[in-house]
């Protein structure tokens, strides 16, 4: 059994992309694991799912800001160690490669970690796991710096360019990594090789007991995709497929689930191909509500360009949808091909409109392959399963 109290530190938390996080906690809590919850943001209300309300209260955000305790932390600290102070400050900023803009991040980064290392040392905290490279990270090793305790990340996807940032460092300084996926691994040992004993692959995971087969759909054909509208799930090749489809005078109706910066761009799209009765971008759906799109849909479809395995991708698998994603990073040790579903490259609209068209023609493959997807997520993706592994990773390293 592990004694440390470990803290969780995350940009957002809860919010509604990642409650794969908050699940991870829920279930490590069950197993007896000690964890406290910190985040830099505070979500909005509407960010926050139905199951995760029992988190709030209970997060230590750095933002909003009280501004007269920060000061006096830095303050305290600065005096009672100024040359560690100095020195982590001097480190994080002068990394060798990394842009003027991202060296301004680091000292953003630095003053959050001095000031949450005051939190941390008064909840008694003994070990920090981060999810996700990116500044959170950052802020995760400068606070085991000042409070001399160990930090662990676990990296969805290595390839992003916020997770470049000091990415060698915070490997090279984490007392261990995990990797949701064997791909994922391998591009971070091109960047420390060293680090290889360290890195576990352990997969996200879904509760299948909660995303049930339940179909109620409709007479038009209708495929789904659930996912920021950001520019890493490149939904202008979506767009571009529908139109495709529509040219051949092909009846279908496509949902688009979330929100993000690049809506107008995608709404400007839509209305220039003439798509307004076929497209339809829903906006954000929280979890409590996303399973009635998955039970109106024939197929789950994904168009991103970067990804690590995603959690929509499991949770229409387990719902029984067959799916059709990009041939990309961790997907293929989800969605095998012909099997679970179709891959097809990225950035190559006609292929996605092919692939689509071939399940519209096919009911028997769409209904055989939506039934192996869901035998794939239960076998190897299962949370039970998965959240059990990482805690045996952690009990293995965070040894008393």
């Amino acid at each position: 059994m592990i004694k440390s109290k470990i803290a969780y530190i995350t940009s957002d938390f809860p919010v509604v992309s990642h409650t794969f996080i908050s699940r991870e906690i829920k279930e490590l809590q069950k197993l007896g694991l000690k964890i406290a919850c910190f985040a830099i943001h505070t979500p909005s209300d509407h960010e926050i799912a139905e199951e995760d309300n029992d988190f709030r209260g209970k997060v230590f955000y750095i933002f909003p800001l009280n501004k007269w305790r920060f000061i006096s932390v830095h303050l305290k600290t600065f005096f009672q160690s100024p040359l560690k102070y100095l020195y982590w400050f001097w480190y994080l900023i002068s990394r060798p490669n990394t842009q003027m803009r991202d060296r301004l991040r680091c000292v953003f980064h630095f003053f959050e970690g001095v000031y949450l290392a005051d939190e941390m040392k008064k909840q008694q905290i003994n070990h920090i796991h981060s999810h996700f490279l990116q500044g959170n990270t950052s802020v995760a090793m400068i606070v085991s710096k000042f409070l001399n305790i160990t930090y662990s990340v676990s990296v969805h996807n290595s390839t992003l360019p916020m997770d470049k940032v000091l990415q060698k460092e915070k490997m090279e300084h984490a007392k261990f990594l995990i990797s949701i996926s064997e791909y994922n691994k391998k591009k971070l040992l091109e960047t420390d090789p060293n680090s290889e004993k360290k890195i576990f692959v352990v997969y996200c995971g879904l509760d299948t007991d909660r995303f049930l087969p339940n179909p109620k759909l409709p007479e038009i054909f209708t495929f789904l995709s659930v996912g920021r509208l950001t520019w890493e799930k490149s939904y202008p090749d979506l767009i571009e497929a529908c139109r495709i489809l529509k040219e051949k005078n092909i009846v279908f109706q496509c949902i688009i689930i979330g929100d993000g910066n690049e809506r107008q761009k995608l709404e400007q799209l839509v209305k220039q191909y003439k798509l307004e009765k076929e497209v339809k971008l829903v906006g954000l759906v929280l979890q409590e509500k996303i399973q009635a799109y998955y039970e109106q849909a024939h197929l789950f479809v994904l168009s991103s360009i970067i990804e690590g395995i995603p959690v929509v991708l499991m949770e229409a698998m387990s719902k029984g949808l067959p799916v059709v994603a990009t041939n990309i990073t961790g997907i293929p040790e989800l969605v095998v091909h012909e099997k679970t579903g179709f891959l097809v490259p990225v950035n190559q609209p006609q292929a996605f409109a092919n692939a689509i068209e071939r399940f519209m023609n096919n009911p028997d493959i769409r209904n055989t392959m939506g039934l192996e997807g869901r035998k794939k997520v239960e076998q190897s993706f299962h949370i039970v399963k998965n959240v059990l592994e990482l805690k045996n990773v952690f009990e293995a390293q965070l040894v008393e």
